[in-house]
């Protein structure tokens, strides 16, 4: 009886541990990157020019990434390009500001990608 009682105490401890742990889901923007952390350890990058857009409406088939036991107002759908599951759902505290940032950095990453020179513009500046 007291084995039960010490496997169930267990099972609920690990139960509480697993759920405070999700909020601890934090998502960070770098210059190429969408980056996804769990306790600090990267678990998952988004490349920002694979993004296709961002919307607030949630997708049954989706990769969740939630750092709330409710998402409420706070649910962003980043809607890839490729990959199994093109459609990413994740809760940032202030999602508004949070699709701005990306948003922006997409801008800027596509801003500084130099142009790419084709056969026509090499023969335009031999002559």
């Amino acid at each position: 009886m007291v084995e039960l009682a010490v496997i169930l105490a267990s099972a609920l401890v690990l139960v509480v541990l697993l759920m405070w742990s999700a909020t601890s889901i934090n998502y960070h923007v770098t210059p190429t990157h969408l980056k996804i952390t769990w306790l600090g350890l990267p678990v998952r990058r988004i490349r920002l020019d694979d993004i296709k857009f961002i919307s607030t409406r949630p997708s049954r088939w989706a990769e969740k990434w939630y750092n709330t036991l409710v998402p409420g107002n706070r649910l962003l759908a980043i809607h890839r390009r490729t990959g199994l599951w093109k459609t990413l759902l994740i809760t940032p505290e202030k999602a508004f500001v949070f699709r701005y940032e990306l948003q922006r950095a997409q801008k800027e990453m596509t801003a500084e990608l130099p142009a790419v020179a084709g056969p026509a513009d090499e023969t335009r500046n031999a002559a």
